[in-house]
């Protein structure tokens, strides 16, 4: 990693992102079992229905929508990176809430509806110290290698992610319930308050963001001709992909009858391959149009990846769940670091966070409501007497899909016309 830290002299930037991966990587630890997959396993061992558990995995879209209001609050506050600590804490301690439902007896529905709240408000409160984050890394990463850095950095989250699922994967099938669940709770708490102490140790180049009312939180980006565009584009993007994501996890539990291992595997080989891939897509994003490679990433995730997905629930040819894996990581990673990018390109340093934070709500709110559309579809299509279901449902997962690529026409449209303008107040 030389070549990438070469050209920072800053000693306080590269302690920083040095640190920031440190810190990403035990929080995907974090995330992995108490946030993530093991968590929704554990709803299903429960008996969570399939639209619990289609709102359990939208719930980090619905915590995206703090954004405009977390802006609006760190632009009262004299440093950000505290405010960040606070919210990250706050959302670490109520990790204990699922840790002491394991031991405490009550009805099956209420135990998921006190679990979901728990999961609700943890998801809020990081959602919020994230938004910060994206803010200051946006300011400390050189824009010259924004896109390798965070490729080299979700590469090594991805191999944290890989060990986290297999690890937590063995663990509950092979240790009696609660305690399998407990080690993983609990360790995944402690992990997480070791990463929110990291934070204290970030360089912040712009400690105090300009002083602004909610309604320019809200209102500035989309009034901003550039960015709006993006900001449509992200909406209909969201939607569209947590339509299907959300429900792959369930289908995977309850339609194809993995096991937890099974599903840790799913996760650990799309780590295993976003680990070798990032970097280089990290390169390729930092040198070609972001457009055209979320473009392509659009097509593909529109056809490969539901188009797979049907072959395997009318051939139960389960191997190709393996294939699906390895799809799903280099398309995300691809379009994921496209989409941060564009977002940094398109805002400026020490002011980011309005427009970081427009793109959270509007995104968030797309992909909450498209995931708990997705849920009570599968539930229709799940009635006695109806055809499809899943068949039908990935279907939808195509059409919906490609209506994402309409918005792609705005952005380049308004690019533009950005170039046109910068050329002619040359």
């Amino acid at each position: 990693m030389q070549s990438l830290y070469a050209d920072i002299h800053d000693s306080k930037r590269l302690n920083t992102l040095k640190l920031s991966v440190w810190e990403g990587c035990i929080w995907q630890i974090y995330a992995t079992w108490l946030l993530g997959p093991i968590f929704i396993g554990y709803l299903g061992h429960l008996g969570a229905t399939s639209a619990e558990l289609a709102f359990a995995g939208s719930i980090p879209f619905l915590a995206q929508l703090t954004g405009p209001i977390t802006a609006w609050w760190v632009s009262l506050v004299k440093k950000r990176k505290k405010l960040m600590f606070y919210l990250g804490m706050v959302s670490r301690l109520l990790g204990l809430i699922p840790l002491t439902l394991l031991f405490v007896e009550m009805p099956r529905d209420e135990k998921v509806f006190w679990l979901l709240l728990g999961l609700t408000f943890t998801n809020i409160f990081q959602s919020a110290a994230g938004t910060i984050w994206s803010g200051i890394m946006g300011d400390v990463v050189p824009g010259q290698i924004r896109g390798r850095f965070f490729g080299m950095r979700n590469g090594l989250m991805g191999v944290c992610a890989t060990a986290a699922s297999l690890g937590g994967g063995l663990i509950i099938d092979h240790l009696v319930s609660p305690m399998n669940y407990a080690l993983l709770f609990g360790a995944a708490f402690v992990l997480s308050i070791v990463s929110t102490l990291m934070y204290l140790m970030y360089h912040d180049p712009f400690p105090s963001a300009p002083k602004l009312t909610f309604k320019d939180v809200v209102m500035t980006p989309l009034r901003d001709p550039e960015f709006a565009p993006f900001l449509r584009f992200m909406t209909v993007w969201g939607g569209a992909q947590a339509f299907c994501t959300v429900m792959l996890t369930p289908y995977f539990l309850n339609e194809l009858h993995f096991t937890m291992t099974q599903v840790g595997l799913y996760a650990a080989l799309t780590a295993a391959v976003g680990l070798l891939v990032n970097y280089q897509i990290g390169f390729i994003v930092d040198r070609i149009p972001n457009m055209l490679v979320l473009k392509i990433c659009a097509l593909l995730s529109a056809f490969l990846i539901p188009l797979t997905l049907i072959v395997v629930h009318l051939t139960h040819w389960t191997s190709l769940v393996w294939v699906l894996a390895v799809m799903e990581a280099v398309i995300y990673s691809a379009a994921n670091l496209a989409i941060f990018n564009l977002a940094m390109h398109k805002t400026q340093p020490g002011n980011r966070l309005p427009y970081l934070s427009s793109g959270s709500l509007l995104s968030g709110a797309a992909s909450f409501v498209m995931g708990l559309v997705a849920g009570w579809v599968v539930t229709v299509l799940q009635k006695p007497g109806v055809p499809g279901d899943y068949l039908e449902y990935f279907l939808l997962c195509i059409v919906l899909r490609l209506v994402s690529l309409m918005p792609i026409r705005g952005v380049r449209i308004a690019d533009a016309k950005q170039a046109e303008l910068a050329s002619q107040g040359q």
